[in-house]
């Protein structure tokens, strides 16, 4: 299950998601600022990476750190590789902000959502037309609809 906070990258908010390595592998999107991380057999060895995604690949992403720009080959296993990283964790500007909370929430495209303790999604407008049977998504299928913003319900209270 993948968990969100709030924090800063420098005087810019964003969410850190953090979760297993398949969810977040499945969420990456271009801009995302990333933590990978590699171990050798034994864990003897480690090499930690901290940078922005430049190009999501099929089976690795290009990462520019302070330093250079390379290319990393995420773990999978359909994949041989000498090294294969890990996901650790997820930084994304508010601006491209996936829900972080259940309840209801609005796309890029003004479409409604509505989202699980999980956050998973399903939704239930599109094109101004209410939907009737849409299907469940992940987080990672949903991504492609971001920024997200939170629908805020004011109840009433009747008299």
């Amino acid at each position: 299950m993948i968990t969100s906070k709030h924090g800063y990258v420098g005087t810019r908010k964003c969410v850190k998601y953090s979760g297993t390595h398949e969810e977040l592998r499945d969420m990456l999107k271009e801009g995302d600022i990333v933590t990978l991380l590699w171990q050798n057999d034994d864990k003897s060895e480690s090499i930690k990476i901290t940078g922005t995604v430049t190009h999501c690949g099929l089976d690795s992403i290009d990462v520019r750190t302070s330093y250079d720009e390379e290319e990393y080959v995420l773990d999978n296993p359909n994949v041989l590789a000498r090294r294969k990283y890990t996901v650790t964790n997820i930084k994304r500007f508010v601006e491209n902000m996936l829900p972080d909370s259940p309840g209801p929430w609005v796309g890029k495209n003004l479409d409604t959502w509505i989202v699980n303790k999980d956050l998973n999604a399903i939704r239930v407008s599109y094109d101004g037309e209410w939907l009737l049977s849409g299907g469940i998504m992940l987080p990672s299928e949903y991504a492609e609809y971001a920024p997200f913003k939170k629908i805020n319900i004011i109840k009433e209270s009747g008299e």
